[in-house]
């Protein structure tokens, strides 16, 4: 048994280091799901391995930079943004929903295309502090 929580552990020490929403360890027939969704959409993880506050997808999505084609984009990179600024729109299922940071810092660099597909959990952007 304490062989099975050192498991858990482990994986749960990975999850936490790398900014996984989930990750499973399947051995013969025992399979270890850790999951952290216990931990609120939008709090920014921050990887000592590469600095910076990392912005996560809330949601399943294509992720825009601009409300409209022909509008500019909420942020560029290199802007100063504040906490609760949008930061872009993600499209689930015909329904627009605004992106809002949840920390301030100036925008490294965006991780995701215009127009990208992203997962719950994906880094959207990364912000320096």
């Amino acid at each position: 048994m304490s062989d099975l929580i050192g498991k858990v552990e482990e994986l749960s020490e990975i999850v936490a280091k790398h900014g996984l929403t989930s990750i499973k360890l399947k051995d013969g027939e025992t399979t270890i799901e850790v999951r952290r969704d216990g931990v609120p959409v939008g709090v920014p993880f921050v990887d000592a391995a590469r600095p910076g506050i990392e912005v996560p997808s809330p949601m399943v999505g294509v992720f825009y930079r601009r409300p409209s084609p022909s509008d500019p984009p909420y942020v560029e990179e290199g802007s100063r943004i504040e906490v609760g600024q949008i930061i872009g729109m993600i499209e689930a299922m015909k329904v627009f929903n605004e992106v809002e940071s949840p920390a301030a810092g100036i925008v490294r660099k965006f991780s995701v295309q215009e127009g990208g597909l992203v997962q719950e959990g994906d880094v959207l952007l990364v912000l320096d502090a």
